[in-house]
């Protein structure tokens, strides 16, 4: 750790005014916090009227952070003591990086040192997946979580797929090595910093191909409705992929022998049929429908349904059937990434009195329905509101209007009147009457 100090001397005899910086430089993950300090002296007979920190800008006069419209209710000094300040920063935005530096003011002297302070670099998370983001089965990933700059106390990182943590990825390495990488690898990845699991970084998508080449020509293929599906838990998905194959091949009759799906293999590296995976009994139906055969090739659609999903049943989803021919076992190329996700009621910002929500789901723009003290109110994607003190709020997607986020309060002062306003409905409350009206 590098100690940078500034001087500034001989204003009162052999005394001495300064200000030292412990740290030159920093780098603090993005949404964090961060504590950012100095000592400083100045001549005992001056009377020490402010402190304050600041953003340095070049050409600009210093002006205090505390009020600085960017840094609202961001910036405090929690350390004030003679000789000694410290600035926090909470809810680091990248916007924040940038040098900070500290003066004050005496009876005799203000500090205008033109020398450093302490140089802040805010960095988010993100993965870099190598060689390339699709690779054929049995091949060499390697997957690194990347910042822009070094982040302080070497931290372990934490490995997600599909939204759910990889057994026994936290290392203080940033890198995920898959080798060899396989089918059950394909998915949507992100990574963490150890501590900060809700700081994840946006996801990158991993596409695994098969090795298996169907005979040389598309007569054989398997094809799913989506590469992707999001869903809220509790609910249930259905998963489809269609599989064709030629009618007759070297004289000899297809029959299909086998269908399944998975997300698994076995030690032997055998698919582990979901109909017989003890973590999904009795939440699985697997269905196939007629089979359809036009001129020499056949094809035949099926579905896996699974109901009362749970978070850990995010995972990528293979599908794979078997003939009589020679070679005759395939699989989709890809899979289909499950994503299973709760719902969370966020407070996206604040004006005034008046508090924004949002639902966050994970799974894009479904549409939203917005609960007031357990009733209905309305849909939308974002919900302004004047909270009273007892008031509660929760969303569920339209279509499971049973799965509601778990409620939340929001403790301001009373209000004898509440207006709540979603899409073109206002629903205003005065004591105990309540009434609504369109707009």
């Amino acid at each position: 750790m590098a100690l940078f100090l500034i001087y500034f001397s001989g204003l009162q005899g052999n005394s001495c005014t300064r200000v030292s910086y412990p740290t030159r430089t920093m780098c603090v993950l993005q949404g964090t916090s961060v504590n950012i300090s100095c000592t400083y002296s100045h001549p005992p007979d001056a009377t020490l009227n402010s402190t304050y920190w600041f953003k340095w800008r070049a050409n600009q006069e210093p002006s205090d952070l505390q009020s600085d419209s960017e840094y609202e209710g961001r910036a405090e000094y929690p350390v004030e003591e003679t000789g000694r300040s410290t600035l926090r920063i909470t809810d680091l935005r990248v916007t924040d990086s940038a040098e900070y530096r500290f003066t004050f003011k005496t009876s005799h002297y203000k500090w205008k040192s033109i020398l450093h302070g302490t140089t802040l670099t805010v960095t988010g998370l993100r993965v870099e997946v190598t060689p390339v983001a699709t690779v054929t089965e049995g091949q060499r990933v390697t997957l690194t979580c990347i910042t822009s700059c070094p982040l302080a106390d070497k931290p372990s990182y934490i490995w997600y797929q599909n939204n759910g943590p990889v057994t026994g990825s936290e290392n203080p390495k940033n890198q995920l090595v898959l080798d060899p990488v396989g089918l059950q690898h394909a998915g949507n990845y992100s990574c963490s910093v150890r501590n900060y699991p809700h700081l994840r970084s946006p996801e990158e998508t991993l596409t695994v191909q098969c090795t298996m080449t169907l005979q040389g020509n598309d007569d054989w293929t398997v094809t799913c409705t989506s590469s992707n599906v999001c869903s809220v838990r509790g609910s249930t998905v259905d998963i489809s992929c269609t599989f064709k194959y030629p009618e007759k091949q070297h004289d000899l009759s297809t029959t299909v022998l086998e269908t399944l799906w998975f997300t698994k293999e076995d030690r032997n590296q055998k698919p582990v049929d979901l109909l017989s995976d003890a973590d999904y009994t009795g939440r699985v139906e697997s269905s196939c429908g007629e089979i359809s055969c036009i001129g020499s090739s056949c094809n035949r659609k099926c579905t896996l349904s699974i109901t009362d999903l749970r978070q850990s049943d995010s995972a990528v989803y293979n599908f794979r059937f078997k003939t009589n021919q020679p070679g005759g076992e395939h699989t989709a190329n890809p899979g289909v990434a499950l994503t299973v996700t709760d719902l969370q009621v966020k407070v996206s910002r604040r004006d005034g009195w008046s508090i924004y929500l949002e639902c966050d789901s994970m799974c894009g723009n479904p549409p939203i329905i917005w609960y007031w003290n357990g009733q209905y109110v309305g849909q939308a994607r974002s919900y302004g509101d004047y909270i009273n003190s007892i008031d509660s709020f929760s969303c569920a997607v339209e279509g499971y209007e049973r799965l509601h986020s778990p409620s939340v309060c929001k403790s301001t002062p009373s209000l004898s009147t509440a207006t709540h306003e979603v899409n073109n409905f206002r629903v205003t409350k005065i004591g105990q009457i309540k009434y609504q009206n369109q707009l």
